[in-house]
């Protein structure tokens, strides 16, 4: 899989759940002034590539944001409903990307987390930080 694919690979989930996207740094999705809220974001991959079995494997390290609008005095039953919202939404994706993959013997996930956050970024955002390994056969050496 290239970086393009990886991205619209995920973005896949995302827009079957039909939760607004995009991808790139954080200091980019913080400075963007017009997000709505819930959010998915995909940080910029990058990619490791290791040999197994004489073959080389690409392993993309994958963080997505699950993002809502919080506010600076909302209480912890507020703040831990928007994290058990977020959870969901995570959970429904590696769903899919398991649905999906389970049709590739090439490509798998593994050491996935769930990470809440609370009130951080640019819009005061509670949310889960959804991680996990994109494990692919490297093909771009093969003909």
């Amino acid at each position: 899989m290239t970086r393009a694919e990886v991205k619209e690979f995920i973005q896949s989930g995302a827009e079957l759940l039909q939760i607004p996207f995009d991808t790139g740094r954080i200091s980019e999705f913080n400075s963007n002034r017009t997000n709505t809220y819930p959010f998915v974001f995909l940080e910029t991959v990058s990619a490791q590539t290791t040999l197994t079995n004489s073959l080389p494997t690409d392993t993309y390290a994958i963080k997505i944001h699950v993002l809502s609008k919080d506010w600076m005095d909302s209480s912890n039953q507020e703040y831990e409903s928007l994290i058990d919202q977020a959870d969901i939404v995570a959970q429904k994706l590696i769903k899919r990307y398991n649905d999906i993959l389970s049709n590739y013997n090439l490509v798998t996930i593994n050491s996935i987390s769930r990470v809440p956050f609370i009130k951080k970024h640019a819009d005061c955002l509670t949310g889960v930080l959804l991680s996990f390994n994109l494990l692919t056969q490297d093909t771009s050496g093969c003909d």
